[in-house]
Order: structure tokens, then sequence, then C-alpha cells
């Protein structure tokens, strides 16, 4: 979906659903994001959302205006998702602290974590 649009349940290759504002949707000349990657608002995902799109990977900032990657991780969890999660983040004091916490709050997830630059 991008921003409440129609769900994409054929997408092609692996199913990328990102979800804040990581980056914008490469809007093609039909106004639609590329077949491989969905986006999403924080307040789009829901279990029905996730049944259509289906996605193999969720991506999101792990921190994001109105919400964090806790919030979605809860979200995720609450609508039935058992999948990877990935939260992106400029810098992290302490990346393996982050990564122990959401591993024993969420084990139905597969969790990781990239830092985009070392502290």
């Amino acid at each position: 979906m991008t921003g409440g649009d129609t769900p994409r349940s054929k997408l092609s290759g692996p199913r990328l659903l990102v979800v804040g504002d990581l980056f914008p949707p490469d809007l093609g000349a039909e106004g639609t994001a590329p077949a491989e990657i969905a986006y999403l608002t924080f307040d789009e995902v829901s279990s029905d959302a996730l049944e259509s799109l289906r996605p193999d990977v969720v991506l999101s900032p792990l921190v994001n205006p109105g919400f964090d990657c806790w919030d979605l991780a809860e979200r995720l969890v609450t609508a039935g998702y058992r999948g990877k999660l990935r939260a992106v983040a400029p810098t992290v004091p302490d990346p393996a602290l982050v990564r122990r916490e959401f591993a024993d709050r969420f084990p139905e997830l597969d969790f990781d974590l990239v830092v985009l630059e070392a502290p």
C-alpha cells in the first residue's frame, strides 16, 4: 500500500514493507511504488494489511516521529506477524543492548538493527 491506496497482494521477489519516514516511495509513471516494496504509515499497520502484503521483511527507523520501532514491534506481534523486523538508526551508543532488549521482549520476531555510523 502506498499511503492507503490499494493493497499489493502479488508482490514479486522479496517483499519489503517500509513503515515510517525511512525514505519516500520511488513513484513510477503510474504513481505506484515498485512492486517489491510496500509503504505504510504506522497507523496503517494491521493484521489485514500484513495478510494482504505478506512481507518477508519489515523495515523501519528505530525512532520515527509519532512512533518508535518498539511500538511497531508490539503492533506487528499483535497482528500476528512472525518474521524479520529491521530497524535503521544513524547512531546507537550500544547496539547490542538494543538487540538484546528486542530479542527478550519479542522472541516471535527476527529483529536486527542497522546502524549507519559507528558510535
